[in-house]
Protein backbone atom coordinates (compact mmCIF):
# COMPACT_ATOMS: atom_id res chain seq x y z
CA UNK A 1 0.00 0.00 0.00
CA UNK A 2 2.94 2.43 1.10
CA UNK A 3 4.45 1.86 -2.33
CA UNK A 4 1.66 2.48 -4.25
CA UNK A 5 1.04 5.18 -2.48
CA UNK A 6 3.80 7.14 -3.24
CA UNK A 7 3.58 5.82 -6.92
CA UNK A 8 0.39 8.11 -6.72
CA UNK A 9 1.53 11.05 -5.28
CA UNK A 10 4.48 11.27 -7.81
CA UNK A 11 2.40 10.92 -10.63
CA UNK A 12 0.40 13.69 -8.28
CA UNK A 13 3.90 15.99 -8.06
CA UNK A 14 4.62 15.36 -12.11
CA UNK A 15 0.56 16.16 -13.25
CA UNK A 16 1.64 19.37 -10.72
CA UNK A 17 4.84 20.25 -11.81
CA UNK A 18 3.96 19.30 -16.23
CA UNK A 19 0.39 20.45 -16.35
CA UNK A 20 -0.78 22.84 -14.12
CA UNK A 21 2.08 24.61 -13.51
CA UNK A 22 3.11 25.07 -17.33
CA UNK A 23 -0.47 26.18 -18.39
CA UNK A 24 -0.42 28.63 -15.62
CA UNK A 25 2.95 29.90 -16.58
CA UNK A 26 1.58 30.08 -20.68
CA UNK A 27 -1.32 32.15 -19.54
CA UNK A 28 0.42 34.35 -17.14
CA UNK A 29 2.71 34.95 -20.15
CA UNK A 30 -0.19 35.52 -22.65
CA UNK A 31 1.24 32.33 -24.52
CA UNK A 32 -1.38 30.61 -26.81
CA UNK A 33 -1.53 26.74 -26.35
CA UNK A 34 -4.10 24.39 -26.78
CA UNK A 35 -5.51 23.07 -23.14
CA UNK A 36 -5.85 19.54 -22.87
CA UNK A 37 -7.07 17.34 -19.68
CA UNK A 38 -4.94 14.52 -17.64
CA UNK A 39 -6.51 12.73 -14.85
CA UNK A 40 -6.03 13.89 -11.59
CA UNK A 41 -5.45 11.86 -9.05
CA UNK A 42 -6.34 13.44 -5.88
CA UNK A 43 -9.49 11.36 -5.08
CA UNK A 44 -6.71 8.26 -5.09
CA UNK A 45 -4.73 9.91 -2.80
CA UNK A 46 -7.84 11.16 -0.27
CA UNK A 47 -8.98 7.73 0.03
CA UNK A 48 -5.80 6.35 1.30
CA UNK A 49 -4.76 9.84 3.79
CA UNK A 50 -7.03 11.88 4.05
CA UNK A 51 -7.26 13.81 7.57
CA UNK A 52 -9.99 11.67 8.78
CA UNK A 53 -12.30 9.28 6.77
CA UNK A 54 -9.31 7.58 5.11
CA UNK A 55 -7.01 3.76 5.06
CA UNK A 56 -4.29 5.34 6.99
CA UNK A 57 -6.71 7.33 9.38
CA UNK A 58 -8.61 3.79 10.26
CA UNK A 59 -5.53 1.90 10.57
CA UNK A 60 -4.43 4.54 13.23
CA UNK A 61 -7.27 4.39 14.92
CA UNK A 62 -7.76 1.03 15.06
CA UNK A 63 -4.28 0.45 16.42
CA UNK A 64 -4.90 2.77 19.15
CA UNK A 65 -8.13 1.23 20.06
CA UNK A 66 -7.72 -1.25 22.84
CA UNK A 67 -8.73 -4.59 21.34
CA UNK A 68 -8.39 -3.50 17.38
CA UNK A 69 -7.81 -6.60 15.05
CA UNK A 70 -7.27 -6.91 11.39
CA UNK A 71 -11.14 -7.71 11.40
CA UNK A 72 -12.29 -4.07 13.14
CA UNK A 73 -10.14 -2.30 11.02
CA UNK A 74 -11.28 -4.18 7.54
CA UNK A 75 -14.80 -3.62 8.96
CA UNK A 76 -14.13 0.16 9.59
CA UNK A 77 -13.05 0.80 6.37
CA UNK A 78 -15.70 -1.06 4.46
CA UNK A 79 -18.14 1.15 6.31
CA UNK A 80 -16.24 4.52 6.48
CA UNK A 81 -15.24 4.39 2.96
CA UNK A 82 -18.36 2.63 0.98
CA UNK A 83 -19.28 5.65 -0.80
CA UNK A 84 -15.32 6.43 -1.53
CA UNK A 85 -15.21 6.20 -5.61
CA UNK A 86 -11.87 4.87 -5.44
CA UNK A 87 -12.25 2.27 -2.47
CA UNK A 88 -13.28 -1.13 -3.61
CA UNK A 89 -14.97 -3.38 -1.14
CA UNK A 90 -14.18 -7.08 -1.88
CA UNK A 91 -17.05 -9.23 -2.96
CA UNK A 92 -15.20 -11.88 -3.91
CA UNK A 93 -16.21 -15.16 -1.81
CA UNK A 94 -12.10 -16.39 -1.91
CA UNK A 95 -10.83 -13.26 -0.21
CA UNK A 96 -14.40 -11.97 1.44
CA UNK A 97 -13.58 -10.73 5.02
CA UNK A 98 -9.73 -10.21 4.34
CA UNK A 99 -8.90 -8.29 1.57
CA UNK A 100 -10.00 -4.64 0.18
CA UNK A 101 -9.03 -2.70 -2.89
CA UNK A 102 -8.21 0.85 -4.21
CA UNK A 103 -8.63 1.98 -7.68
CA UNK A 104 -5.59 3.49 -8.56
CA UNK A 105 -4.45 5.15 -11.49
CA UNK A 106 -2.93 2.02 -12.88
CA UNK A 107 -5.95 -0.12 -12.04
CA UNK A 108 -7.50 -1.97 -8.42
CA UNK A 109 -4.92 -3.39 -6.30
CA UNK A 110 -6.42 -5.85 -3.33
CA UNK A 111 -4.62 -5.66 -0.05
CA UNK A 112 -4.79 -8.46 2.80
CA UNK A 113 -5.48 -7.71 5.95
CA UNK A 114 -3.76 -10.39 7.33
CA UNK A 115 -1.27 -8.97 9.77
CA UNK A 116 -1.71 -5.29 8.58
CA UNK A 117 -2.46 -4.28 12.18
CA UNK A 118 0.70 -5.72 13.57
CA UNK A 119 2.87 -4.13 10.78
CA UNK A 120 1.68 -0.76 11.15
CA UNK A 121 1.65 -0.61 14.90
CA UNK A 122 4.17 1.59 16.48
CA UNK A 123 7.19 0.06 18.33
CA UNK A 124 9.33 3.03 19.02
CA UNK A 125 7.30 3.19 22.08
CA UNK A 126 8.45 -0.06 23.12
CA UNK A 127 11.90 0.55 22.04
CA UNK A 128 12.46 3.57 24.18
CA UNK A 129 10.70 2.13 27.42
CA UNK A 130 13.54 -0.46 26.71
CA UNK A 131 16.30 1.92 26.61
CA UNK A 132 15.29 3.53 29.55
CA UNK A 133 15.01 0.70 31.70
CA UNK A 134 18.30 -0.52 30.59
CA UNK A 135 20.03 2.76 32.15
CA UNK A 136 22.21 2.85 35.10
CA UNK A 137 20.66 5.44 36.20
CA UNK A 138 17.53 4.23 38.79
CA UNK A 139 15.31 7.47 37.69
CA UNK A 140 15.52 7.01 34.44
CA UNK A 141 15.08 3.53 34.89
CA UNK A 142 12.07 4.87 36.64
CA UNK A 143 11.05 7.16 33.52
CA UNK A 144 10.75 4.04 31.08
CA UNK A 145 8.48 1.89 33.47
CA UNK A 146 5.07 1.71 31.79
CA UNK A 147 2.52 3.88 34.24
CA UNK A 148 0.08 0.88 35.29
CA UNK A 149 3.51 -0.87 36.36
CA UNK A 150 4.77 2.32 38.04
CA UNK A 151 1.77 2.36 40.06
CA UNK A 152 1.97 -1.18 41.12
CA UNK A 153 6.36 -1.29 42.01
CA UNK A 154 6.77 2.16 42.76
CA UNK A 155 9.03 1.88 46.09
CA UNK A 156 7.02 2.88 49.32
CA UNK A 157 10.08 5.73 50.43
CA UNK A 158 8.37 7.59 46.97
CA UNK A 159 4.70 6.91 47.47
CA UNK A 160 4.49 8.52 50.63
CA UNK A 161 7.79 10.54 51.03
CA UNK A 162 7.84 12.82 53.48
CA UNK A 163 10.50 16.29 52.82
CA UNK A 164 14.14 15.11 54.44
CA UNK A 165 14.33 19.03 54.09
CA UNK A 166 15.09 20.95 57.84
CA UNK A 167 11.65 22.62 58.96
CA UNK A 168 11.65 25.89 57.47
CA UNK A 169 11.92 29.27 60.06
CA UNK A 170 9.27 31.75 60.36
CA UNK A 171 9.55 34.24 58.35
CA UNK A 172 7.29 36.65 59.55
CA UNK A 173 8.20 38.85 62.14
CA UNK A 174 6.66 38.62 65.78
CA UNK A 175 4.59 41.63 66.87
CA UNK A 176 6.60 43.95 69.19
CA UNK A 177 9.58 42.74 67.71
CA UNK A 178 11.77 44.87 65.08
CA UNK A 179 13.98 43.26 62.37
CA UNK A 180 17.73 43.23 62.97
CA UNK A 181 19.53 42.95 65.78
Amino acid sequence: LCINFTNERLHKLFNDHCFVREQAMYEAENIEFEQFQWNDNQGRLEVIDRPKKSVFGYLDSTCMTPGGTDATFLDCLNKGLNDDTFYVKNTNKLGAGTMFGIDHFAGVVFYSIDGFLDKNRSSKKLLLQECLQGSTSEFVRRIGVPQEEAQIRRPSSIRGRKSSAPPRKQSVAQPGKTGGS
